[in-house]
């Protein structure tokens, strides 16, 4: 430490313009100012920052700096840390510099009055606590309140014919309007459907989460999903619109018992469905040939009259929507019947949902995120034996792995061993693909 401090006096006195006060001696070992850091007064410090924050030169920086250092407690050091965060290149700086510039535009309170009574972690805890006792005069929402560090990342539904604006000046618009007394549902500059129940949903939503996945963790819980389900669904609607179809999918998943064990299949069907009903393109679609020809295919598709498994089935079998790619010389389905007359299918599994409802149904793991990701990088394929029942439907027997021309794995219900005649039809199915298969 003292060598430091003996390398930043030697620097000062080697700056052009140097002030009298820049060759005192440093301090002796223990000694300590009463800001607790080592600058010797306010006047070095800000002459020190003055060259890393232009912004607090003259008066007015002078007395906002002053006034957030003044009442610092425990440990912390602001000044400390604001350095720390600049040279990590964290955000630490910039969010300052915002502090500093709409304080003198929007603030509520006397800054000289700001004396907070708990210690802070860090950084980012302090500048929180002096956001609100600064500006919040009315309560506002913790995912409304993160804007100040994360606009960037911020898709608010602006008036219609408008984009989303990334620009800050315009995504705090929201956030001094719930400060001034501002209601969400009335906000003049926002386009979104939101009911009083929703609002207070929205207003519970986590600090973590974007705008728009507030915007729909509120119309969700309205709908009767758990909070923590919603929390699970890691794809939400890209837009503000269409909540009245939305709600009917979720209650679709809430009527259906078994299907409230996958959470996670409720984001793979608002993908899929953005797909082909509103014709939202998603990266897990768009590099694929075949599927591009159901690009907004299915305009009318509507959720009355079904459940949820009969929409995963139509999704899967009827639409054939695929993220995952079929083996070269290969079709999506194989029918084989054996010699006593009964009908099989062999069904290419080629989406998340499908290996989730397969893992479902199957009673075993197929559906976890590690074969998925298995299946969308072409390393393996999975494949669905099932035999004709005398009303038309399927039964499923067996799931299948395969990576090429060879097969891993294949297992029964709840994990259960291939009988002799299941294999009979397995290796007639092999028997059917090509020498060799490239995953393509």
């Amino acid at each position: 430490m003292i060598l430091l401090l003996r390398f930043v006096i030697l620097l000062i006195n080697q700056w052009p313009g140097t002030p009298d006060w820049a060759e005192e001696p440093p301090p002796e070992p223990g000694e300590k100012t009463p800001e607790q850091h080592w600058w010797r007064n306010m006047e070095k410090t800000l002459w020190l920052l003055h060259p890393r924050y232009p912004f607090l030169a003259g008066a007015n920086g002078r007395l906002f700096l002053q006034s957030i250092l003044r009442p610092i407690i425990g440990n912390f050091n602001l000044l400390n840390e604001l350095e720390r965060s600049r040279a990590n290149g964290g955000p630490a700086p910039v969010m300052l510099e915002a502090l500093y510039y709409w304080y003198a535009e929007e603030g509520r309170r006397p800054l000289e009055g700001w004396a907070p009574k708990t210690h802070f972690a860090n950084v980012y805890e302090y500048f929180n606590a002096l956001v609100q006792y600064l500006f919040e005069e009315h309560p506002v929402p913790p995912v409304v309140a993160r804007l100040w560090w994360y606009y960037p990342h911020a898709q608010l539904p602006f008036a219609p014919g408008q984009e989303p604006s990334r620009h800050p000046v315009e995504v705090l618009r929201l956030y001094f309007y719930l400060t001034q007394g501002g209601g969400l549902r009335a906000a003049p500059f926002l386009r979104w459907e939101l009911s009083q129940g929703a609002v207070a949903y929205f207003y519970e939503a986590p600090r973590e989460l974007s705008i728009q996945q507030a915007y729909w963790y509120a119309i969700f819980r309205t709908a009767g999903l758990p909070g923590q389900v919603v929390l699970e669904i890691k794809s939400m609607p890209s837009a503000y619109t269409h909540t009245a179809f939305w709600r009917d999918l979720i209650r679709l998943w809430l009527k259906d018992k078994e299907a409230q064990a996958w959470p996670e299949a409720v984001g793979i069907a608002i993908r899929q469905l953005e797909w082909l009903k509103f014709g939202v393109p998603h990266e897990a679609y768009v590099d694929n040939e075949e599927l591009a020809s159901k690009y907004a295919a299915e305009p009318e598709l509507q959720l009355r009259g079904r459940s949820w498994a009969s929409l995963l089935r139509y999704l899967e079998e009827e639409i054939g929507l695929r993220e995952f790619p079929l083996p070269a010389g290969m079709a999506p389905e194989y029918s084989l019947t054996d010699t006593e007359g009964q009908h099989y299918r062999i069904v290419f599994i080629g989406s998340e949902q499908g290996l989730i409802q397969e893992g479902k149904m199957m009673a075993h793991c197929v559906g976890n995120e590690d074969y998925r990701d298995q299946a969308r990088a072409g390393h393996a394929s999975f494949w669905s034996l099932r035999q004709e029942q005398p009303n038309g439907r399927h039964k499923r027997l067996l799931t299948v792995q395969t990576a090429g021309h060879e097969l891993l794995e294949a297992a029964g219900l709840a994990n259960r061993e291939v009988t002799p005649a299941e294999w009979e039809i397995l290796n007639d199915w092999l028997a059917t693909r090509p020498a060799l298969v490239e995953v393509v």
